[in-house]
């Protein structure tokens, strides 16, 4: 299902027009948090349930996940997104990365 979404376009610091998705559907965020998830182990221990193996690249996975989903163009072009992103100075990349964490609801799911 592809439909039309509002988007907003936002500057970085180093002056890089990025339009993004102002906000996730559910199936994109069950995706992104499926980056966190996919190695974890769940143990229910005394009623608690506790997250172990938990991969310390699930963090970079689910960040490429969510400029993948979330970012429509970068300066006007909307080919190859995450590698244009990942080689930008990493002051514009965290800019970008923080704007999509608000639009993406990762703030507010810690893990």
């Amino acid at each position: 299902m592809d439909t039309k979404r509002e988007t907003k376009e936002i500057t970085t610091s180093g002056n890089h027009k990025v339009v993004i998705k102002t906000y996730a559907t559910g199936r994109e965020f069950n995706e992104i948090q499926n980056c966190y998830l996919k190695d974890a182990k769940l143990n229910v221990i005394g009623g608690v349930t506790k997250i172990e193996g938990f991969s310390p690249t699930s963090e970079f996975e689910a960040t490429k996940k969510t400029l993948e989903l979330l970012v429509v163009s970068l300066d006007g072009i909307a080919e190859n997104l995450v590698d244009r992103i990942l080689d930008l100075r990493v002051d514009d990349y965290n800019e970008i990365v923080e704007a999509l964490k608000e639009v993406s609801g990762q703030k507010k799911t810690p893990l």
